[in-house]
């Protein structure tokens, strides 16, 4: 189950724009700092092809809620990655 959470969350199945955040929450729920991190680095990779207006924030509003604002600042602090530094910006 969570192997296929991981591949919805990553591969985004499906094509609407309205389902980009599918399988984001449960994955947050279920695997907190990792499940986020997965979301973010799928968000940030989106971000590199095309412009949005920020609908970020309820995923980060979410994670908040549930790791904290301060672990979510420190996880952006400390990632030398790409497509998370894209999604931190």
């Amino acid at each position: 189950f969570r192997d296929l959470l991981y591949q919805i969350v990553t591969q985004k199945p499906l094509a609407a724009a309205d389902y980009d955040f599918l399988g984001e929450s449960e994955l947050l729920a279920l695997e907190g700092e990792r499940g986020f991190l997965c979301a973010a680095k799928s968000r940030g990779a989106q971000l590199e092809q095309i412009d949005w207006d920020w609908p970020e924030e309820s995923l980060l509003r979410e994670a908040g809620e549930l790791i904290g604002e301060t672990r979510i600042q420190e996880l952006l602090s400390s990632t030398s990655d790409p497509d998370l530094n894209r999604f931190f910006e």
